[in-house]
């Protein structure tokens, strides 16, 4: 599903039990237990065992579930979008440029 809107599945940890994707472009993504990684070999990330948004070609806004470490507190990622060759995630006030191949594949959780 990813890939048709400009994705990289590796956006997405390995284990998705199942998904859910609405004409609208509103989606769920459910995973068998909560998961946390790191990526980029600098940010924790944390995935509840149900992600939630909307999707549309370079852009996943009203995000639900995923929240990214940000010195000691959790901060809620709420949109995601692709710009060329970099992802830009946006957590509250605080935006971060990353290289797609980053999420090339899809990461194996802690």
């Amino acid at each position: 599903m990813l890939g048709r809107y400009g994705f990289q599945q590796g956006i997405l940890p390995q284990g998705v039990h199942d998904y859910e994707l609405r004409p609208d472009g509103s989606f769920e993504v459910h995973f068998s237990d909560e998961c946390q990684l790191r990526v980029d070999s600098e940010y924790d990330i944390h995935y509840s065992t149900r992600v939630a948004g909307n999707i549309k070609n370079d852009l996943i806004s009203g995000l639900e579930g995923i929240k990214v470490k940000v010195f000691v507190a959790w901060v809620s990622i709420k949109e995601v979008g692709r710009d060329g060759d970099e992802l830009r995630l946006h957590a509250g006030m605080i935006s971060k440029s990353l290289p797609v191949d980053v999420f090339s594949s899809s990461p194996k959780c802690n």
